[in-house]
């Protein structure tokens, strides 16, 4: 039997290009969402790139009556960070609603870097299928008394390690060889740079001659998860990503120079196989990107992620009758007693805290 897929948490900000925003991504804020700093009230108006403050967050801001967000990834979680500001809203995920949060957002882990901002929401699924796809989509309704403010989130997704933790020190950078950009024709060549913020190694490589034969290429194997960074700023806008044989399109505009944001991620890789993933400044929805102005795409890095040392250490359930041969006097706590996987024992739905008399079920610590 195979090992269940690591659990890999991959923060995501407003800029990123997963997040699609309706009416728009970035336009005025009274009838789309609007690319916003949070220590600056500044928009600007016509696309003009404006360097972004030296402290302070990216976020996305609405005062339209019909504003919707939504995400579609592969995961076990989602977790999404907003201020309402009294505007209504409602979550839906695969068509069900939810309703679930955790109390005082502005101090977990998740939403600390919007706390300055009034973050007050963080809204969350857990327990979905790691290998499915989902669908989230969150709509609001707003108005000029009643702004409402999405930071971004986190997903958790699966990462194929046969049972061993996740190892994410592998980066490789635009500038590594392994990269193959085309064209190479002089002129229309990728353009080496470091425009943007929290680059990887300070750098990317971009190309604003779009078309599905301007693409950068990487090929990679012995890895259960992939993450691909790109840059944003006020050129880039349609883009796609190809992993194998299957293409995601996406859009990045914002008139704000954002930086590094995650572009692409894959969890449930084969380690054994090859495989290829693509960035290409073209976007089959969008063929006429480039009319009336540039349309650019930038590549910052990639992280593959693999498996590590340790074994992952998972919480699992277990009848209290199987373990009632232990001394409890030895173990005053019984519910962090070690199991040796020699034992039965019946994996939790649920991460369990304390002991659940009804079920007679105990939280258990693996030793592996």
């Amino acid at each position: 039997m195979s090992a269940a897929p690591a659990p890999y948490n991959v923060s995501l900000s407003a800029a990123s290009p997963l997040f699609q925003y309706t009416p728009s991504r970035d336009g005025d804020v009274l009838s789309a969402w609007n690319a916003s700093y949070t220590d600056s009230s500044i928009w600007p108006q016509g696309g003009a790139a404006i360097s972004p403050p030296t402290s302070g967050v990216a976020f996305r801001r609405t005062q339209s009556t019909s504003a919707r967000v939504s995400i579609t990834f592969e995961g076990s979680a989602l977790y999404l960070c907003f201020a309402t500001g009294g505007a209504g809203y409602a979550l839906t995920l695969d068509n069900a609603l939810v309703k679930t949060t955790i109390p005082n957002a502005a101090s977990n882990p998740i939403c600390a870097a919007y706390a300055a901002a009034g973050v007050d929401t963080l809204l969350y699924s857990e327990g979905l299928g790691d290998s499915s796809s989902h669908t989230a989509l969150l709509q609001v309704s707003a108005a000029t008394g009643s702004e409402f403010k999405f930071f971004g989130g986190q997903v958790t997704m699966g990462v194929t390690t046969n049972g061993k933790v996740v190892n994410d020190d592998s980066n490789v950078d635009d500038q590594d060889s392994g990269w193959s950009y085309t064209p190479t024709d002089s002129g229309l060549a990728w353009d080496r740079g470091g425009h943007g913020r929290t680059l990887f190694n300070t750098t990317s490589s971009f190309d604003c001659n779009y078309g599905a034969t301007v693409l950068a290429t990487y090929t990679f194997s012995d890895a259960g998860g992939v993450i691909l960074r790109g840059n944003v700023w006020p050129d880039a806008h349609a883009f796609s990503v190809t992993l194998d044989d299957k293409t995601t399109n996406m859009d990045a505009s914002s008139s704000w120079e954002d930086g590094q944001a995650v572009f692409f991620m894959k969890g449930g890789l084969d380690p054994t196989a090859q495989h290829t993933i693509t960035l290409r400044d073209f976007n089959s929805d969008v063929p006429d990107c480039n009319r009336g102005r540039v349309c650019c795409v930038a590549l910052d890095a990639i992280t593959l992620l693999k498996a590590g040392s340790a074994y992952v250490r998972r919480v699992l359930c277990i009848h209290t009758m199987l373990i009632d041969y232990i001394d409890r006097s030895l173990h005053p706590r019984p519910h962090l007693i070690p199991i040796r996987l020699t034992q039965r024992i019946r994996p939790c739905k649920t991460t369990l805290t304390r002991s659940r008399v009804s079920d007679r079920l105990l939280a258990v610590s693996l030793v592996q």
